[in-house]
């Protein structure tokens, strides 16, 4: 699976956190290029559901992650204690 983030074309690595949360990583050439998820273990999240950061290094991510067709955008949500944005999405494919 490969999705376009910042005019780079990736691929896109599933894995698990340790609680069982699902985490998307975004590599080139086998290298990470970025971390897709957070993992907000106080945040309630549906089985199908991931946090995308959309910050800082991340602005724009979830974007991409909806053109590619993988996510799909539910709520915007700010993280505390600083107040940045995330995205909570519904996973649009099978990890």
């Amino acid at each position: 699976m490969k999705v376009v983030f910042n005019g780079q074309e990736c691929d896109v690595v599933f894995s698990q956190y340790a609680n069982g949360r699902t985490a998307i990583r975004l590599t080139v050439d086998g290298m990470t290029y970025g971390m897709a998820t957070i993992n907000d273990p106080d945040m309630w999240l549906g089985k199908i559901q991931v946090l995308i950061k959309n910050y800082s290094e991340n602005e724009g991510m979830a974007d991409a992650l909806v053109a590619a067709g993988i996510v799909e955008k539910q709520e915007e949500t700010k993280l505390h204690p600083f107040g940045c944005s995330a995205w909570i999405c519904k996973l649009l494919v099978n990890p």
